[in-house]
């Protein structure tokens, strides 16, 4: 009566247990080398990822803005040789535009994007009306031509308003 009815497992079993689930993940790595092997490496970016698009829809972006700067008189620095003249060319007080600066990105090395006045600026693809002169973390240095010329630091969700000449905060009419 005082027996065990619980049997024992002959040693040599155990171990056949545990070597068949040794060797199962080295069997599915085995399995999967073929198409390991055929696997192609990505091509080289020529441009940062984009968080929110595509390789492709990127390139349509940047298509697009092309065009459309193309449209309105803004050739971007790689369509011309020449930096692009149309934000640096002399026009009246009256006409000089309020500049209200959306976000500003700063990813160090001289890579930076600006979103003001509704354009995207980035080093070589400037606005008409102002020029980014330099961005340093969250703040943007503007040059704004005209006959009293306009040196402005903003940061982002700021406005300078030209008739007032000052800064305020938020987008201003």
């Amino acid at each position: 009566m005082g027996r065990s009815t619980r049997q024992k497992i002959p040693r040599w079993e155990s171990s056949v247990w545990i070597g068949t689930l040794a060797a199962l993940p080295i069997a599915v790595f085995l399995a999967l080398l073929p198409w390991l092997a055929d696997a192609e490496e990505a091509p080289p970016v020529a441009r940062k990822p984009s968080l929110l698009f595509t390789e492709g829809e990127v390139g349509a972006i940047e298509k697009g803005q092309t065009i459309f700067d193309r449209l309105n008189g803004n050739p971007s620095a790689a369509d011309s040789e020449a930096p692009s003249a149309a934000g640096t060319e002399e026009t009246p007080l009256s006409t000089q535009p309020n500049v209200t600066v959306s976000a500003v990105m700063d990813f160090g090395n001289g890579d930076w994007t600006v979103w003001a006045n509704g354009y995207r600026i980035r080093p070589g693809h400037q606005a008409p009306g102002f020029t980014v002169i330099a961005v340093r973390h969250d703040v943007v240095d503007i040059l704004v031509p005209g006959e009293q010329e306009a040196h402005l630091r903003l940061k982002a969700n700021q406005t300078w308003r030209s008739r007032h000449r000052d800064i305020v905060e938020g987008l201003a009419p």
